[in-house]
């Protein structure tokens, strides 16, 4: 079972924010300094595309997958494995900021697990209820807080 992540309007204008401002700081060596050449343009296109663009993968493709015997997480190229015997809780946080996360919205879930660097990861899937239902099917021993609905 896949779930997507959900989006809302304030990380989509982050990240085309965060977009504008890396367009304006590669586009402005090129503004002002006449002695570029065609090869250095090639370079900073090159890596501008690159960087946007791995921005764009990282956000727009989440995907939140049930497997056998784990849960997979990806956005872009990151990736994480859990093992459903791995999850201890999961509870609602709106702290996207710090820890390890792949997500795209403020309405976040904090998974504690045994397995994932920081000890716990944060995602958003777009049809919470649904997915926390599917999780407690796969992992019974997971504590869920009384904040989240099921």
């Amino acid at each position: 079972m896949v779930f997507r992540a959900k989006r809302d309007r304030f990380f989509i204008g982050f990240i085309s924010i965060t977009s504008i401002i890396l367009l304006l700081s590669f586009l402005l060596p090129i503004l002002f300094d006449p002695t570029l050449q065609l090869q250095d343009l090639m370079i900073l296109a090159i890596v501008l595309f690159s960087v946007i663009g791995l921005l764009w993968w990282s956000t727009f493709s989440i995907q939140y997958t049930f497997l056998e015997d784990l849960l997979y997480i990806k956005g872009g190229p990151f990736r994480s494995k859990i093992p459903y015997h791995a999850i201890t809780s999961v509870y609602a946080t709106k702290n996207i900021w710090t820890g390890y996360r792949i997500l795209s919205s403020k309405e976040a879930i904090e998974i504690l697990n045994s397995q994932t660097i920081l000890g716990s990861i944060k995602i958003s899937p777009e049809q919470q209820t649904i997915f926390l239902q599917e999780l407690e099917k796969r992992a019974p021993q997971v504590q869920i807080q009384n904040k989240l609905k099921i």
